[in-house]
């Protein structure tokens, strides 16, 4: 259902003013069949994705705005989830729209509505649309690939998930996003086309075959440095022992923090005694505050619900990731980055690899998050595409985690799936290997921008090394000290406390620094940046 679903639209999920009726046939004077988003409008506008601005203008030229935006996904969401539509307009028009992606953790941020959208900001809408399921990667895009979108711009899993997902392909050549810039309708068509068709989404691919890696001679697995934090390995789920990955981690005003994710095992009701088990190995202890599912409150939940859980207040974002096991206060569950399986490896011919897996090789694997591991025990030679090898040992250098015998996972190499590890022996202990980290630093500068009073412009800084995440403060200097930019600066148009600052340029000069913070408070501030403004002449040229 869920593949034809543009077939099942029976209401039009407008972001135009007037409804169309839909013929063979378009009626839009301003969409030429010379143009490149000709078939992508025309398929929009029968399927009912959307409108044009009259019975005989599209707009293709005209740009996108928040509002607009968060509507298209509400619709889709709400499409997808359920089969129809039944969202409304209301007062201002697009508040219920807004209700509903803030309650379905599709949008956790305020805009400013009437705004136009960029490219990246409606990008970390539609990313959100769809559950998982509904963007899956089909290219090879791995991480700084895209040549303007480092990985550690805040938007990056966004773009990089829908250029994954044969959604987006860039707007060149190179594959350039270019975040910044408005989003026409006419590119808008083409990405709802190949949001709800997937068969409409594009191939492509930005990365090169991994190099062979040569085998190196096998080394006995070091002995277990730490104790397990918690229990026996489990051979089996059974029905009391809760589980649940959380996918995506959100603070809505006036509720908390909620995590999203999908019920593995076991059930849980309001109230209940929670462990959120980190990366690193570490617990937190939390209770079930709120159980939320489809915009229902619930009393309970049971494995298979996709749930949405609402912390206890003490709880914040910040203590919570993608990727956490959530576990009952009772379960029994090891807690460990060693695991033994059965590898099953794709032939090239179905996508996979060309040149066999060797020991000490790394990959990701992914349930809800990837997490980097390497073949610590092979169990015999290189494993070729195609084949099947038990009893191989893999060991997560940097993570720990929650798994469980018969857990599938996918194995992965810069987006291009390899193949899939099936858990068959949890092994207790958490040894981490040391990791090598190199000085804060910033790789990217501000640079100096001359702009015309009334126009935004834009400041973007780039940090490396460290320890993630990083936070961004924008300074401005009065010409003795420098303050820091607050957003109800009347020339801020966006957060100063994020890797890239929107101004509004004024009659006057404006000088501007970022300081960035890692996560153990290691500092660095960038160079200084200045925002000039031009003056037009009394002929009205620059």
């Amino acid at each position: 259902m869920k593949k034809t679903i543009a077939l099942l639209l029976s209401i039009v999920m407008c972001i135009g003013i007037i409804p169309m009726t839909f013929a063979a046939e378009m009626n839009f004077e301003d969409v030429k069949p010379a143009a490149w988003y000709y078939n992508d409008v025309k398929i929009a506008v029968e399927s009912g994705l959307v409108n044009g601005k009259s019975e005989t203008s599209y707009a293709p030229e005209d740009n996108l705005t928040y509002a607009e935006a968060i509507k298209l996904a509400a619709c889709m969401n709400q499409l997808y989830l359920e089969g129809t539509v039944t969202l409304k307009a209301g007062n201002p028009w697009y508040r219920p729209y807004v209700d509903y992606c803030e309650d379905n953790h599709i949008i956790s941020k305020n805009y400013n509505y009437n705004d136009n959208a960029t490219r990246a900001g409606y990008m970390e809408i539609f990313a959100n649309a769809l559950p998982a399921e509904g963007l899956k990667a089909i290219n090879n895009v791995p991480n700084d690939a895209i040549p303007d979108v480092p990985s550690s711009r805040s938007y990056a899993a966004a773009v990089y998930k829908l250029y994954r997902a044969g959604i987006l392909t860039g707007v060149d050549e190179a594959h350039n996003c270019d975040p910044l810039a408005n989003i026409k309708r006419s590119e808008v068509a083409a990405i709802l086309t190949r949001m709800m068709n997937e068969d409409k989404r594009i191939l492509f691919s930005m990365g090169e075959e991994p190099e062979p890696t040569k085998e190196p001679e096998p080394t006995k697995e070091p002995e277990p440095t730490k104790e397990p934090s918690g229990g026996n390995t489990p051979t089996e789920l059974t029905s009391k022992q809760f589980l649940m990955y959380a996918e995506d981690v959100f603070t809505i005003t006036g509720k908390g923090t909620i995590l999203t994710g999908k019920v593995v095992s076991g059930s849980i009701k309001l109230g209940d005694a929670l462990q959120i088990v980190h990366s690193d190995g570490t617990v937190t202890k939390a209770t079930a505050a709120g159980i939320e599912m489809y915009r229902k409150n619930l009393d309970s939940a049971e494995k298979g619900d996709n749930i949405g859980l609402l912390l206890n207040a003490e709880i914040t974002k910040d203590m919570a990731a993608r990727g956490d096991a959530v576990i009952g206060a009772d379960a029994d569950f090891t807690i460990a980055n060693r695991l033994k399986g059965t590898l099953k490896l794709l032939s090239s011919e179905e996508g996979g690899r060309k040149t066999p897996i060797a020991q000490e090789d790394k990959a990701q694997f992914y349930y809800t998050s990837d997490v980097t591991g390497r073949f610590a025990d092979l169990n015999g030679e290189a494993v070729a595409p195609g084949e099947t090898r038990e009893n191989v040992s893999v060991i997560f250098p940097k993570s720990a985690g929650v798994w469980y015998v018969g857990q599938e996972l996918t194995v992965r190499d810069s987006g291009r799936t390899l193949g899939t590890f099936i858990v068959t022996e949890v092994i207790a202990g958490v040894a981490f290997e040391k990791e090598e980290t190199t000085p804060l630093s910033i790789v990217t500068q501000p640079e100096d921008v001359m702009a015309r009073v009334g126009k935004t412009v834009s400041f973007t800084v780039v940090a490396a090394g460290g320890k993630a995440p990083y936070s961004y403060q924008w300074e401005v200097s009065n010409g003795e000290t420098w303050n820091k930019l607050s957003n109800t600066d009347e020339n801020t148009v966006t957060d100063a406390d994020t890797d890239t600052v929107k101004l509004l340029s004024t009659k006057s000069v404006i000088r501007l620094r970022c300081v960035i913070t890692d996560a153990d408070g290691n500092s660095v501030i960038s160079n200084e940046a200045i925002l000039r403004y031009i003056v037009r002449n009394i002929h009205g040229r620059l």
